[in-house]
């Protein structure tokens, strides 16, 4: 595959957030994805490595080392998947030509039915609404965002939460969606460091029709 990039792309600010939500940067992954035909691959691993004030450049199979035209300092996002063909890394670095100007409602409460905690690390919810996977993965988010809210005792209003790290979860952008889906999750634990950071990661598992998949979802609280 030929080096393909800068992708010059423009964001959306979700809410009241001044800065661009991850669910938003995996979004326009999976939309690169599509324009390239590609719409079932399996994702090693995605990091978001620094928060996203701007609008993007985003840049796939790059050797990054080898470009004159970036600093690494403003790498925010990367992913790396594989194909029936070969594996495919995509890179998104801030373009700090170009501000977001765009703003969207954040709607992610509309996709949680309920959420019913068993115990202080497994919970299952269920969800409703979901039109398509990037819908899928943020209310996947947001469950987190709630089981590790109502788990972890010590963390308070002034802290800010952070979806940092997933890896070796299958994608079908056509794929088709019930009315309701059965959410399993497992807090598998967490931890804090001198700085006052909280690392938690989880398990969930979701049934779509007969058949079950699942995904690893590493979180950071810090405050802000």
């Amino acid at each position: 595959m030929k080096v393909k990039g800068p992708i010059m792309y423009e964001y959306y600010f979700k809410g009241s957030r001044n800065y661009v939500h991850g669910t938003t940067m995996f979004e326009s992954f999976c939309n690169i994805l599509r324009e390239m035909n590609i719409s079932t691959f399996e994702v090693k691993d995605i990091k978001f490595h620094r928060e996203l004030y701007n609008n993007g450049k985003i840049f796939i199979n790059t050797q990054l080392t080898e470009r004159k035209d970036i600093d690494l300092k403003d790498l925010k996002a990367s992913m790396s998947i594989i194909t029936e063909e070969k594996p495919i890394n995509i890179y998104l670095f801030a373009n700090q030509d170009s501000k977001v100007l765009k703003r969207r409602d954040d709607n992610t409460h509309l996709y949680i039915k309920r959420i019913i905690k068993n115990n202080d690390y497994e919970s299952k919810s269920k969800l409703i609404n979901v039109k398509d996977f990037i819908a899928l993965i943020t209310a996947l988010v947001e469950v987190n965002k709630q089981t590790h809210i109502k788990t972890i005792n010590d963390i308070k209003k002034e802290y800010k939460y952070r979806w940092v790290f997933s890896k070796n979860f299958f994608v079908n952008l056509n794929l088709g969606f019930p009315e309701e889906i059965e959410v399993k999750n497992n807090h598998l634990g967490h931890k804090k460091d001198k700085e006052g950071k909280i690392f938690t990661s989880n398990r969930i598992d979701y049934l779509l029709g007969k058949k079950r998949y699942g995904i690893n979802m590493y979180f950071t609280y810090f405050k802000k």
